[in-house]
């Protein structure tokens, strides 16, 4: 027989298990993706509208940042697969942008995808974008290409994280199965359950 216990457990700290869980990256396709792009240069909008829009992306391009929040709150949630906001804009800029998605009270304001595009290519500048509530950050003149690459990494890796995954512990002769909400939380349901189940088993002898 079985029994399952649910737990949401932080990482272990202990140094001697690593989560080794391979990330299977799956192929990535703008075909019938709705994108919200925020960009005020009118060439640099024109690139990008082309390019994805020629790889079945539907594209919706707003100018600034304050129109890319009043678009996004006015469409029902989860209209958009993925937000792409330039940082230098007027009236507001992309940072401030993304942080007013963010703060929004509605179920998707959390979960939105929103990579920013920037001239800035530096290490401190794509570390600030995620400070700032980015998923990421692509540099100009985009690598469209890349940004598939990139855009089926961080999916696939999204994907990991929201699957449930299952331990069995023999335990007199049963099977103990624990679902976790993560694989990274695996090791520490483990190490819980079997202290547990040992304390248990000693107690009846």
């Amino acid at each position: 027989s079985d029994f399952t216990v649910f737990l949401n457990l932080p990482i272990s700290t202990n140094q001697q298990y690593e989560d080794k869980k391979e990330v299977v990256v799956e192929e990535f396709s703008f075909e019938k993706k709705r994108i919200l792009l925020a960009e005020d240069n009118d060439i640099n909008a024109e690139i990008c509208l082309s390019v994805l829009n020629a790889k079945g992306a539907f594209v919706e391009r707003v100018e600034n940042g304050q129109v890319a929040v009043e678009t996004f709150k006015k469409h029902a949630e989860h209209y958009y697969d993925l937000i792409l906001m330039d940082i230098q804009m007027p009236e507001m800029n992309g940072y401030e942008a993304t942080q007013a998605i963010r703060s929004l009270n509605r179920e998707d304001s959390q979960s939105i995808p929103i990579f920013a595009l920037s001239a800035d290519a530096y290490v401190e500048n794509k570390r600030y974008s995620k400070k700032m509530g980015m998923n990421g950050h692509f540099s100009k003149p985009i690598d469209f290409d890349e940004m598939e690459k990139e855009l089926g990494q961080f999916f696939s890796r999204r994907d990991i994280d929201e699957k449930t995954y299952k331990l069995s512990i023999p335990y007199l002769g049963k099977v103990a199965v624990v679902t976790v909400v993560s694989f990274s939380c695996a090791i520490s349901a483990y190490q819980l359950l079997t202290t547990v189940l040992s304390f248990h088993r000693d107690q009846k002898h």
